[in-house]
């Protein structure tokens, strides 16, 4: 009889460790009665928590404090960028004197510089979220480490009390609440070791799961460091660029209209060489060499606002600019141009392997061509001459392929995108523009989602 009793006992001692985490269950004595404790009478809270995990616990509400402070902070300074882009909006549409021009060109470097406060922002948000997994998961792995000594004195209990069938039981105490009682034991103890393996798996599950965000965080904190890095070098490029216009120009108003005036005809000249060549690829394309329209099969290469779209554009600037269509009534642009800041990432449309990385001065500025395996080839222009690839290279759909800027022949930071058919690629030599990408273009519209 005192093996049974001491067998209950050591049942209901083990249910208590289990459930001293907080979990309310069914606790029974050594007759089998309900034990459990009224839930009006509980314990002052954390009154039996371990040193460490309270020190752990601590910590994830401190780091908690941080990130909803950086949120705030981040929001304050997305809202003045935002501010910012509308005050640099009015400053471009009002660039045409000197003063003007030099007045817009510092507003794009300010914009930079609060863009790179919030990418720095961001960064730091990150390490401290991943801080606090890193701290949920030490816990986590503490948390299996007792429950498997809590299986471990199970185990042990169940083992010294199993030597014995039930129908060796039933012979074996003389009454039926001696025998009830033993088996309410065993029953207890073989329930609690249920939800020990149960428990054991859930942690372990949540561990995993743990890990695997904790490696995409840091992977984003990583290509987020990249650049950020990245554009506090087209910062600092942007104001050595500004020291020699100022330097250059002397703020000589009529020797900068001079400039401007000069740049636009050797534009103008330009785009018509290269409408010419790609007018003629574009009428010696067979049609069934060209992937169908398909929606999606490419990604936007960066974000902004579309300011042009493809084909001939009927307005006054268009027809200054670009080669004449439709009877001149407008101009031809083989591309669509997305608008954003000094400094975006631009990124790869889908994977695909770089073609050339070139640049053509008075037309599209420092650009990349990819080829993907659908035969097309994308196109990225007017970029910073920091561009994080090089020929040959395989990159992956969404990349970094370099930085938008406003190189080439542009009146602001934007992505000039181009889209090629299979087959019709090429660079050529050009004695006033550099290396011009050349191919048979298509509308990207129709490949974009």
């Amino acid at each position: 009889m005192k093996k049974v009793v001491l067998i209950a006992l050591c049942g209901v001692f083990i249910l208590g460790l289990y459930f001293g985490r907080g979990v309310v269950s069914a606790q029974y004595d050594s007759y089998g009665n309900d034990i459990t404790p009224d839930a009006s009478e509980e314990e002052p809270e954390n009154s039996n928590e371990p040193e460490t995990e309270k020190n752990s616990n601590n910590q994830i509400t401190n780091l908690e404090k941080k990130i909803k402070e950086q949120e705030k902070l981040l929001k304050q300074l997305r809202e003045e960028a935002a501010e910012q882009e509308k005050n640099l909006q009015k400053t471009k549409e009002q660039a045409g004197t000197l003063q003007e021009y030099i007045a817009y060109f510092n507003s794009e470097v300010y914009k930079l510089q609060t863009k790179i406060s919030v990418k720095r922002e961001e960064i730091l948000s990150t390490q401290l979220a991943i801080q606090k997994v890193d701290l949920e998961i030490a816990r986590k792995e503490q948390n299996i480490d007792k429950t498997k000594e809590q299986m471990t004195e199970l185990f042990q209990d169940i083992y010294k009390t199993d030597q014995e069938s039930i129908i060796e039981l039933v012979f074996k105490y003389d009454n039926f609440s001696a025998f009830f009682n033993e088996v309410q034991a065993r029953r207890v103890l073989q329930t609690t070791v249920d939800e020990k393996l149960q428990d054991l798996k859930q942690f372990k599950e949540e561990l995993v799961q743990s890990k695997k965000q904790l490696d995409v965080e840091k992977e984003r904190l990583e290509k987020d460091a990249l650049v950020l890095r990245d554009q506090r070098l087209i910062m600092e490029q942007k104001t050595i660029e500004q020291k020699q216009l100022l330097n250059q120009t002397k703020e000589q108003e009529e020797s900068y209209a001079e400039t401007l005036a000069e740049i636009k005809a050797k534009e103008r000249e330009i785009n018509l060489e290269i409408f010419e060549l790609e007018d003629k690829l574009r009428r010696e394309l067979d049609p069934n060499s060209v992937p169908s329209v398909n929606k999606g099969l490419l990604q936007w290469p960066t974000e902004g606002v579309i300011t042009q779209g493809y084909g001939c554009i009927h307005n006054s600037w268009a027809r200054g600019s670009y080669p004449s269509c439709d009877g001149g009534k407008g101009g031809f642009h083989n591309g669509v141009d997305i608008a954003s800041g000094l400094g975006t990432p631009i990124r790869a449309a889908q994977d695909g392997v770089i073609k050339a990385v070139e640049s053509s001065p008075y037309a599209y500025g420092y650009w990349v061509a990819v080829e993907h395996a659908s035969g097309l080839v994308t196109a990225y222009t007017h970029m910073s001459s920091l561009r994080p690839i090089r020929t040959g290279q395989v990159v992956k759909q969404g990349q970094l392929v370099g930085y938008m800027d406003s190189t080439g022949y542009s009146t602001g930071p934007h992505t000039h995108f181009m889209v090629y058919a299979p087959g019709t690629f090429q660079t050529k030599p050009s004695s006033i523009a550099g290396i011009l990408p050349i191919g048979a273009t298509l509308n990207p519209f129709d490949y974009l989602p």
